[in-house]
């Protein structure tokens, strides 16, 4: 898939994306914050970087393979550390477990996780990696946690659940599934606690090497999702609009600068980042 009419409304054509930082191996979790700084997993260093203008600004060690960020309601960091099968709240060794099992079994190790604007933090918790790792729950799960503090089981018939998002209103749930190759769409029901039936939104196939993984929105509505080749762009209505291409396995990846227009992708071998004509969907509701 290459580059069509659609995506250039979105990016100027033959614009690709440039490398700005190389990593020790497989960077994922982008998150553009308000001081005008980046965080992103390293997870093949165990750690979380924090980036100015492409330079690192500071390291957290010791973050037991993490992966997705996200802000909460009050605008403090969440993270995805798999090792430890949790969720925290903070950076190194301020960082306080948020959740970490599910009915007295530990989570087989979340991976992308957001916050909806009323609070409601949604995560994905596949069985990755290899058959020899041992899951206590025997399922990989789409949960959310509420603001009563339950912590609900909203679907385990995903093969994979790897990326998420919320749509602009809030009222619909995107999740890629990276073994299936494909989105599903879920409406959310009583703020949270429940979703509605799967729908098929997209699938994302190709030649190239990737599959499925984070997915943002912009402020039109459209839906970014990283698969094969790159990041892959589809309208509101599942129509496929173009094809950001990157040679490097894209892993994830976030909108960010002032005014929400540059796009920061992370992959296997490095970070980049390329300028758009249409600024992200904030992912930040603090205020």
């Amino acid at each position: 898939m290459g580059q069509s009419t659609g995506i250039n409304n979105l990016v100027e054509p033959n614009q690709h994306p440039t490398k700005i930082y190389v990593g020790t191996r497989y960077l994922t979790g982008p998150l553009w914050l308000p001081s005008g700084s980046l965080i992103l997993s390293d997870v093949g260093a165990d750690s979380e970087v924090t980036l100015v203008n492409g330079s690192v600004k500071k390291t957290y060690s010791l973050a037991h393979m993490p992966f997705g960020h996200a802000f909460s309601k009050t605008g403090s960091i969440l993270a995805c550390h798999h090792q430890t099968h949790s969720i925290v709240e903070g950076l190194g060794d301020s960082a306080k477990t948020i959740v970490d099992s599910y009915e007295g079994k530990k989570l087989n190790g979340p991976i992308d996780l957001v916050v909806s604007s009323e609070g409601t933090l949604y995560f994905t918790d596949p069985i990755v990696f290899s058959s020899s790792t041992r899951s206590d729950l025997g399922w990989s799960g789409v949960y959310s946690l509420t603001q009563d503090g339950k912590l609900n089981r909203l679907k385990t018939e995903m093969a994979r659940p790897v990326g998420l998002a919320l749509s602009n209103d809030g009222k619909k749930l995107y999740v890629s599934d990276s073994s299936r190759m494909c989105v599903k769409t879920f409406d959310v029901l009583q703020d949270g606690h429940q979703l509605g039936p799967q729908k098929d939104f997209c699938f994302l196939t190709g030649e190239n090497a990737g599959a499925p993984g984070g997915i943002k929105l912009d402020c039109l509505g459209n839906v970014y999702c990283a698969g094969p080749g790159g990041v892959m762009i589809f309208n509101s209505q599942g129509k496929y609009l173009g094809l950001i291409y990157l040679k490097d396995v894209v892993t994830n990846f976030c909108f960010g600068d002032p005014d929400m227009k540059t796009l920061y992708l992370t992959g296997a071998y490095g970070l980049y980042k390329l300028r758009m004509k249409v600024a992200g969907e904030p992912l930040t509701h603090s205020k």
